[in-house]
């Protein structure tokens, strides 16, 4: 009884949280490439927020996890939070990606690739950086998988910001 009553008073508690939805992106020209370039985007329409980067000599699919990791470590720096109690600041952060390989990476996957230490899972340092900002957040934050290039116009503004990103690095 006890175990349930924790559970009825944490889903009450999120009732009461404001929810704040972000999106992120990441694109890749010459994808995997000596000379690839690279960009991250993110943004959120419910705080007026957008941040993006690039990097050469990278990946898709680095691109999507830097966003990612971008969008939390911008939250964690820029929002009220109580680095010892990050749901103490009633704010739920949902983290929108079109990448299913990011989504179900951090809800999913990471389990098992951090009992076998990440051996054979390409990115690992992007991983467990996610992952250490993912279960420091863990109660303020929701993954969402959005359809790429869709009609979501989050997902259309990072898209956007992510390429901002690429031509930044020319």
């Amino acid at each position: 009884k006890v175990h349930a009553f924790m559970i009825e008073c944490q889903n009450t508690w999120r009732n009461y949280m404001k929810e704040i939805n972000f999106y992120c992106d990441g694109a890749c020209k010459g994808n995997g490439k000596e000379n690839s370039i690279g960009g991250w985007g993110s943004h959120s329409f419910d705080i007026d927020m957008s941040i993006y980067g690039g990097e050469i000599g990278t990946t898709n699919n680095r691109m999507e996890l830097l966003a990612a990791i971008r969008t939390l470590q911008w939250i964690l720096k820029n929002r009220s939070i109580d680095k010892k109690n990050p749901c103490a600041n009633n704010e739920l952060y949902k983290i929108h990606t079109d990448s299913n390989y990011v989504k179900e990476g951090i809800t999913k996957w990471i389990i098992k690739w951090k009992m076998k230490n990440y051996m054979g899972v390409k990115n690992p340092d992007l991983w467990q950086l996610l992952d250490k900002l993912n279960t420091h957040m863990s109660k303020s934050v929701q993954w969402h998988w959005v359809r790429g290039h869709d009609v979501s116009e989050g997902n259309i503004e990072a898209d956007r910001l992510a390429n901002l990103g690429c031509e930044s690095i020319k």
